[in-house]
């Protein structure tokens, strides 16, 4: 972006949607693309009340949590620990 506070990107700052992840969050997402697994990525600082408030209900409380399986795995080291098994077998 040239001029973030120029009129004309006013379009741009209201539709844009940058994800920031911390270097562990990514490296959770290269694990899982490297072994193929499929996934949603869900942000849920975008989200409305309810949707957070239902997401926290159903425990997914910490980020990032991976359901697999039925087992909710929160938190990159738990999730890491994990791949790491399933990449092992």
């Amino acid at each position: 972006m040239p001029d973030s506070h120029h009129w004309c990107t006013a379009g741009y700052r209201a539709t844009s949607t940058d994800f920031v992840m911390s270097e562990e969050d990514k490296r959770v997402i290269e694990e899982l693309e490297k072994l193929g697994l499929k996934y949603t990525l869900v942000d849920l600082g975008q989200a409305s009340a309810i949707t957070r408030l239902k997401a926290k209900i159903e425990g997914n409380n910490s980020t990032p949590t991976l359901v697999y399986k039925g087992q909710k795995l929160k938190g990159s080291q738990q999730i890491l620990l994990k791949l790491e098994l399933l990449a092992g077998t």
